[in-house]
């Protein structure tokens, strides 16, 4: 069965599913150096793997669903500048498994000719070369070439109109394209501060966010231990939508959020390269999530929501 064909029957839960996921001065010779030093030819490697739950009510009915989405990706070097990096990657390795209702339903990069039209999809992208550009404190500048691969590989999905297209098309950028890949390589990756930093010392950082609902993150750092190796930086804030900010558009739809909550973070940075080595990330969000009416005669609904994400990313500096 196609998982296209499986999610429609979960139509509500899975469009409201679909929309979700500095200054401290200090100046010491000794002072840690906490930012990004790649040189030309390295090589690199990202695993990230977000497991998110979902309660929703509907009508009285408590809804859950569970996710896990899972990305291997390979990096490699290819200019050094002053303060940025240009960087090739491609995704080795895809994955997404979904349990909603007792109903499973999985896609993969491994299963190429399968009767999901999503695996197909998946294998297509798999290894192709997409473009990005980092700066010292982890942040990237610009990334280009990933979603031009999907839109590649969905031109094969000739047998279905234009509208399941569509929805095919979202399903994947929303899990594996351009604005995820930037939130979740960001949420270890851009803790580093813009400046030195002495063990035990804090900085803030406010940031976007990028995918899902319009909203803020602010994020209080500190940088808890120092080990020939690596650093261990601990993260701990808020996260809070804006409900009069752009809404998240879903199968068409327009999703307002009105969401808060809290963010925690362990990420342990490599002291040579400043590449993440290993990072948890726990995000804790609830409040509830406007739709418009899916059948005429029917008024605006709003439904109360509880999100949970935990992310673990490993690194590997070859």
């Amino acid at each position: 069965m196609a998982f296209f064909s499986a999610c429609s029957a979960n139509r509500l839960q899975f469009l409201v599913f679909l929309g979700l996921l500095i200054v401290i001065t200090s100046c010491s010779s000794d002072a840690p150096d906490l930012r990004l030093q790649l040189v030309k030819g390295q090589q690199l490697q990202q695993s990230t793997d977000v497991i998110s739950r979902v309660i929703q009510v509907y009508r009285g009915d408590s809804i859950e669903t569970l996710m896990e989405v899972k990305t291997q990706t390979q990096f490699e070097v290819n200019q050094v500048n002053d303060a940025t990096y240009q960087l090739t990657a491609k995704h080795v390795k895809m994955a997404a498994d979904m349990v909603a209702r007792g109903r499973h339903f999985g896609i993969s990069s491994e299963e190429e000719n399968s009767d999901s039209p999503l695996s197909d999809v998946l294998a297509q992208i798999k290894n192709k070369p997409f473009r990005l550009q980092l700066n010292e404190q982890g942040r990237i500048v610009e990334l280009a070439g990933l979603n031009d691969w999907i839109d590649k590989a969905m031109e094969q999905l000739d047998t279905y109109n234009p509208d399941e297209i569509a929805a095919l098309r979202e399903q994947i950028e929303t899990s594996f394209g351009e604005s995820i890949f930037i939130g979740n390589f960001e949420v270890a990756s851009a803790a580093l501060p813009d400046t030195f930093v002495a063990e035990g010392e804090s900085w803030e950082i406010y940031s976007e966010m990028v995918t899902g609902f319009a909203g803020m993150a602010k994020v209080t750092y500190t940088l808890s231990e120092v080990t020939k190796s690596q650093y261990t930086i601990l993260g701990t804030g808020t996260i809070f939508s804006n409900p009069e900010g752009r809404p998240a558009i879903s199968n068409s739809m327009q999703l307002q959020y009105d969401l808060s909550g809290t963010i925690e973070s362990v990420v342990k940075i490599d002291r040579k390269t400043g590449w993440v080595i290993d990072a948890n990330v726990g995000q804790y969000l609830e409040g509830t999530v406007s739709m418009p009416a899916l059948y005429e005669g029917d008024s605006e609904m709003k439904l109360p929501m509880f999100l949970e994400n935990q992310m673990r990313i490993t690194g590997i500096i070859r």
